[in-house]
Parts: C-alpha cells; sequence; structure tokens
C-alpha cells in the first residue's frame, strides 16, 4: 500500500520531467554558409534522436542519417559571397578587414535579401508554403536576416523557438523585452569589451544607433515585402514581420560565460554556448600519426569555412611558410587545394579537417583562428589557446575578447609578416600564461547545471508543453521605444517644468509690467 502510494506520489513529477514525446517540429535555416548549420544541425539531430518529428528546410545534409527526419534542401546553394564581392568592388574576403559600418550594413543587407528569396523560391520550399496537409507544435527559426520565413509561424499556427548561431546580439533586445545600455553592451561587429572608454561609448552608441536604424528603416521593410508576396494566399490580414518577431516565445543565444560578458537577460533569453561540440571521434590515420609523433606538441591552423588560406596573398603565405620551417612542433594547416610549393616536412595541409576532433588532441598546444564563434568556443572546450586573425563580423569581437582575457592573441591580417607570427606564436607556445588562463576558462565555460545540448533541449521541450510559454514573454516587448526608454515620460516631465516654470515667467513679467505701469500713473498724477 505505502508502495502504491509512493509510486502515485512521484508518478506526476516524473511525467513533468520527462520530454515532450513525439511533437511535430519544422527547423528553418535557409542561410546558406555551412558554419551557420553547425549550430542548428546538432540541435535538430538531438530533437530528431529523441523521438519528435522534425521537418528542417536547410542548404546542407544532416550528417547521421534518422528515421524521423525530413530534409527540404535548398540546393544549388545561393552564392553570397558573389554578392558581397560586385557589391565592394570585386573585393575578396581578405581586403573586407576594415569595414565601416555602413558597410557592415551593406553586407548584412546583401545577406538578408537575396538569400532569402532565392530559398523562398525553391520548389520544394514552396510546396511546403502551399501545402493543406502538413501541422507543427514549433517552428524553429535561424535569427540571421531572414525574416520573411518567421511566417510559417503563421502558416502553421504554430509558436516560435529562435536560434542564433553568433551569441548575443542587441538587436536582440526590442523585440525580446530586454533593455541593454549600450554604455556597457558592446556591438557585435565591433572590438570593444563591456568597460569602454567614453570615446568608445560614443562610438559603440553610434553604431548600435546606426544599426537599430538600418534594421527598422532598411532590412525589415524588404523582408516585409518579401513575406507578404511569398505568403499571400494565406487568409488575410497578415501579421508583419515586426509582429511575428515579437511572438517568439524562447531565443537560444549560442554563447556562454566567460567567452560572452555576463549581462542581464529576460527569462525567454537562453544561453546554449557549445551546443555544437561533441565528444571527440577517432581521427583519420594519416592525420592521427602525424599528431601522435608530434613530440614537441602541434599547432592547428585553420580560418573557418569561409575563409580559403590557400587564396591568402602571396607575400602572407611565405610569412607563415617561413616560420612554421624554423619551429620544433608540427603543424596541421587546413588549405583549400592541398598542395603548397616549398612546403616544410613539419607542416600537414588538407582541404578539410575534423576541427573538434583534431583540437581534442593532447599533442595540439596552439590554434591559429579567424577568431569565429565556434572556434573559440570548441579552442576554450579543449584548453587550446588561439592567435587569432580576424576578417569580417564578430570575429573582431572575439579576438579582443580573448586578447583582453589572456587566453589568445589578436594578430590584424595586414600586419601579418615573418617578424609578427614568429612573435605571436613564441608568446603562446612558451609563455605558460596563455594555457593557464586557457585552462581557466574552459574549467569555466564547462561548469554549468546541465549541459548546452540539454539546456537547448528543454527550452524547446518547455516551449512545446507550454503552448508556447506566453507566460515568459516580457511585456516590455509591445512597448514603442519611447515608452520602452520612458522618452514619453521624461517628455511629460521636462514639458510639466518648462510650462510651468514659463508660467511663473509670464505670470512675473506680467506683474513687472502691471506694476511698472502703476508707478508711470501715479507719476504722471504728480507730476
Amino acid at each position: 500500500m505505502k508502495l502504491a502510494q509512493v509510486i502515485l506520489g512521484i508518478l506526476p513529477i516524473i511525467c513533468w520531467l520527462a520530454p515532450t514525446e513525439g511533437a511535430r517540429i519544422l527547423g528553418v535555416f535557409p542561410f546558406p554558409a555551412k558554419s551557420h548549420y553547425i549550430v542548428s544541425s546538432a540541435v535538430i539531430a538531438e530533437l530528431a534522436r529523441r523521438g519528435h518529428e522534425v521537418t528542417v528546410i536547410a542548404c546542407h545534409r544532416q550528417e547521421e542519417k534518422l528515421n524521423n527526419l525530413t530534409e527540404i534542401i535548398v540546393e544549388p546553394r545561393y552564392d553570397f559571397w558573389s554578392d558581397i564581392s560586385k557589391a565592394f568592388n570585386n573585393l575578396d574576403i581578405f581586403q573586407l578587414t576594415d569595414m565601416s559600418i555602413g558597410d557592415n550594413m551593406r553586407m548584412a543587407n546583401i545577406l538578408g535579401d537575396q538569400p532569402t528569396e532565392y530559398a523562398l523560391k525553391h520548389p520544394e520550399v514552396q510546396k511546403l508554403i502551399h501545402s493543406t496537409d502538413l501541422e507543427f507544435d514549433l517552428v524553429i527559426v535561424e535569427q540571421f536576416f531572414q525574416e520573411a520565413f518567421l511566417m510559417l509561424a503563421k502558416k502553421f499556427n504554430a509558436p516560435m523557438v529562435a536560434l542564433t548561431t553568433y551569441g548575443f546580439d542587441n538587436t536582440l533586445s526590442g523585440f525580446m523585452g530586454q533593455i541593454t545600455p549600450w554604455s556597457h553592451s558592446p556591438h557585435l561587429y565591433y572590438p570593444f569589451t563591456d568597460r569602454m572608454t567614453f570615446f568608445e561609448r560614443l562610438h559603440n552608441a553610434y553604431v548600435c544607433l546606426y544599426t537599430e536604424l538600418n534594421k527598422h528603416w532598411v532590412h525589415m521593410p524588404r523582408q516585409n515585402e518579401l513575406a507578404q508576396k511569398y505568403f499571400a494566399h494565406l487568409p488575410g490580414p497578415l501579421p508583419s514581420v515586426w509582429d511575428l518577431e515579437r511572438n517568439i516565445s524562447v531565443i537560444l543565444m549560442n554563447n556562454y560565460v566567460p567567452l560572452e560578458w555576463p549581462r542581464s537577460l529576460v527569462m525567454g533569453m537562453v544561453p546554449i554556448g557549445g551546443v555544437q561540440i561533441k565528444p571527440p571521434k577517432t581521427l583519420p590515420r594519416d592525420i592521427r600519426q602525424f599528431l601522435d609523433e608530434a613530440r614537441n606538441g602541434a599547432i592547428y591552423f585553420s580560418l573557418g569555412t569561409n575563409v580559403d588560406s590557400s587564396r591568402m596573398p602571396a607575400s602572407k603565405v611565405e610569412a607563415f611558410i617561413k616560420v612554421f620551417a624554423k619551429l620544433k612542433e608540427r603543424v596541421l594547416w587546413k588549405w583549400g587545394d592541398e598542395n603548397i610549393p616549398n612546403l616544410p616536412k613539419n607542416v600537414m595541409v588538407k582541404k578539410w579537417m575534423p576541427q573538434n576532433d583534431i583540437l581534442a588532441h593532447p599533442h595540439v598546444k596552439l590554434f591559429i583562428s579567424h577568431g569565429g564563434l565556434l572556434s573559440v568556443q570548441e579552442a576554450a572546450y579543449r584548453s587550446v589557446p588561439i592567435l587569432a586573425i580576424p576578417f569580417f563580423g564578430d570575429q573582431f569581437l572575439h579576438t579582443k575578447k580573448a586578447a583582453n582575457d589572456g587566453y589568445g592573441i589578436y594578430l590584424d591580417f595586414n600586419n601579418i609578416t615573418e617578424t609578427s607570427v614568429t612573435w605571436a606564436l613564441q608568446k603562446l607556445l612558451y609563455d605558460p600564461e596563455y594555457m593557464i588562463r586557457m585552462q581557466e576558462v574552459s574549467k569555466i565555460f564547462r561548469d554549468r547545471q546541465s549541459s548546452a545540448m540539454e539546456t537547448a533541449i528543454y527550452w524547446i521541450d518547455y516551449t512545446i508543453r507550454n503552448k508556447g510559454a506566453p507566460h515568459l514573454k516580457s511585456s516590455a516587448a509591445l512597448l514603442p521605444w519611447y515608452s520602452l526608454y520612458l522618452i514619453d515620460v521624461i517628455g511629460f516631465v521636462f514639458g510639466v517644468l518648462f510650462a510651468s516654470l514659463l508660467g511663473i515667467y509670464l505670470i512675473g513679467k506680467f506683474i513687472r509690467r502691471s506694476t511698472k505701469s502703476k508707478k508711470e500713473k501715479l507719476y504722471y498724477k504728480i507730476n
């Protein structure tokens, strides 16, 4: 009898903690960059493994075959780099390292406009948009310049969870009801910290305001036009993309302390930094042997999925080769065509390398990287110091953080010479402070109540269980900006104060005139 009572007592708790079973989930990740889908695909695959029926719009296929995963692949993939090159007078990626905020916003608008419409027009995506027999319990979207796709939540009458592959961005604040002061929250594209000087705060306020105005007056209207155009068949009136964005229930942000500065967050903004990191797999035989025999340690050199080392200017390539030839350490170099003239014996080049597995090898002592968020997270997780060479976007921010916190060195691409590379490698390889600091960072980054993946899955299931979890949404998201920041209240107070002072002034002036007039009349009567 007592056992039955105990079972009946804990059964509701078990049911509450149990994951949501068999939900129908639509994942929307149409941006073509491989690095973006690395994060999204990890979450999607885990949802499918846990029994959810998942349909996903993407530009890349899952590596793992999953029975309950349906993929709508947008292929051939859109070449957004070609658009960017044309917009910037045929400059290549190595010449985009010093961009103004105006240039950054031009690039952002390009990343949003053409790739979004290209995906919306795709025949398989059109079938989904015009389907009449599909239903979904949740829509998961990537929050990266493709807001027109938010209309899918309207079509399927489903709540939304958003996922950012780049971590926190100040533009997330408005639609989530989060107040983020620009005084200590640096712009995503600039190498500021949370402790800015007056002129850095002035600059940060300018670029943040520029970004908000560009989003409101340029980017979002274009996305709204696309949404209204490609979903015109739905019964109206259709909501605007601004309204749809405010309906996002939870946003999963791919960052975590200490790689991110601490900040206040509303409940629906959840850090899941490092969600893409998996246990290391066995390395390919040639790479494993190369690293196993690196008794003096090894360096891993990769500039990410968008930057090909083989396209670097010859002078920069020569500088690296000369420095590597003098090292006792071995170097694994991700190189586009696997062919470098005069390659030193201690260097191996390959077109593709399993980065997560390489960084986990105990002989890897240094990571030469572009400073991309995923690379920084994986280096931190594996306790590997970083020599970062940023090129665009948020890479400068992560690189500056690494340099300021002592677990990496920031090397400007334009300043790469044999001397500068030698100096940076000597510091990182032979000054133990960098490794000690990175080990401290790794310990903090790993120290969590639950893993990044468990956190992500919990909040997705939570949103489904609670039918969009509207109780998480701050009412601040519904306020216009002038009400959110009390500009209307401040204006009213100053207006009342001004009116009061003006009234006092006018009354005083009237009294003075009346007194003066009476004195003048009395004077004339006397005389």
